[in-house]
């Protein structure tokens, strides 16, 4: 469970203005100018994330274009050793235009690839299946551009405070790991 309820009074709004603007680009469902934001870090292997991840589809499919959910990468590399070859293989179908796509191909089957020994080629099948250029996706996913933005992403969750996943912000300001109660 995320533990992003900190201090009476912290002061998010200077919290989230100080912190890292997280991997460019931001990968966002809903229009800029939604009066709600609702900003979640996850870690692809985390059971919990991936319990969170239809709930949050839910959230966007009953809301529309009232509510902005941004996806951030925050694999716990220490507990899942798989999480951060997850996050990359979803930047690198990101590079390709199908970063929603795979990264509801990984959560949908995290325990296969949680399971296996290799999850790269998991990953890589994935692409497969989605129509990647798959030696491209390959290269992508080992390369610095992808792990510059998961890395940025890492920044900014540790700045605004999450420790653990997954973690939810609505208008910068912590939700917890639970969005039952919108």
């Amino acid at each position: 469970n995320a533990n992003t309820s900190g201090r009476p009074g912290k002061n998010w709004a200077e919290i989230f203005s100080k912190a890292s603007p997280g991997g460019s680009p931001t990968w966002a469902k809903g229009p800029a100018t939604a009066l709600v934001t609702v900003e979640e870090f996850a870690d692809f292997q985390c059971p919990t994330c991936a319990q969170m991840h239809p709930k949050v589809k839910e959230l966007r499919a009953a809301f529309g274009d009232r509510v902005r959910i941004v996806f951030r990468q925050f694999p716990l590399t220490q507990t899942h050793p798989f999480a951060y070859d997850a996050a990359c293989a979803s930047e690198a179908a990101g590079l390709q235009g199908k970063f929603w796509e795979m990264q509801n191909m990984i959560f949908s089957n995290q325990q296969s690839w949680a399971a296996s020994t290799d999850g790269r080629k998991m990953f890589t099948e994935y692409a497969k299946t989605l129509g990647l250029n798959v030696e491209k996706f390959s290269d992508d996913m080992i390369g610095l551009q992808v792990k510059n933005k998961v890395d940025a992403d890492l920044q900014r969750g540790r700045a605004v405070g999450v420790s653990s996943t997954p973690a939810f912000y609505i208008n910068n300001k912590p939700l917890g790991s639970s969005l039952d109660s919108l």
